[in-house]
C-alpha cells in the first residue's frame, strides 16, 4: 500500500468533509474532481493493493453524496417558499390597486 495515496485519500476526505459542512460548494465541486481523478490514478495503477481503502472512500463519498442532495432539496424548498410568499404578496398587491 503506498502511503502518499493513502494520506491523499485522508486528506480529500477531510477536506470534503470541511467543505461540506462550511458550504462551500464551488470548493467540493473542485475537490470532487480530484476525489475521481485520484480513484481513477489508483484503479489504473493496482486496486487490490487499496480495495479497503477504495471501499471505505466509496462508502464516504455515497453518504456525502446523500447529504448534498438532501441540502440541495431543502434549499429547493426554501426557494419555493419564498416564491410563493412573493407569489402572494404580489396578488395581494395587485387586488389593493385594483380596489383603490
Amino acid at each position: 500500500m503506498n502511503k502518499t495515496t493513502l494520506s491523499k485519500l485522508d486528506s480529500l476526505r477531510s477536506r470534503m468533509t470541511k467543505a461540506y459542512e462550511s458550504e462551500e460548494w464551488q470548493y467540493l465541486a473542485k475537490l470532487d474532481k480530484e476525489c475521481q481523478r485520484t480513484v481513477t490514478e489508483i484503479i489504473a495503477d493496482d486496486p487490490k493493493a487499496m480495495f479497503e481503502e477504495l471501499r471505505e472512500m466509496l462508502g464516504f463519498y455515497s453518504k456525502l453524496v446523500e447529504s448534498c442532495k438532501q441540502q440541495r432539496d431543502s434549499y429547493a424548498d426554501e426557494v419555493r417558499q419564498f416564491r410563493q410568499a412573493r407569489d402572494r404578496k404580489n396578488a395581494y398587491a395587485a387586488n389593493i390597486s385594483i380596489i383603490n
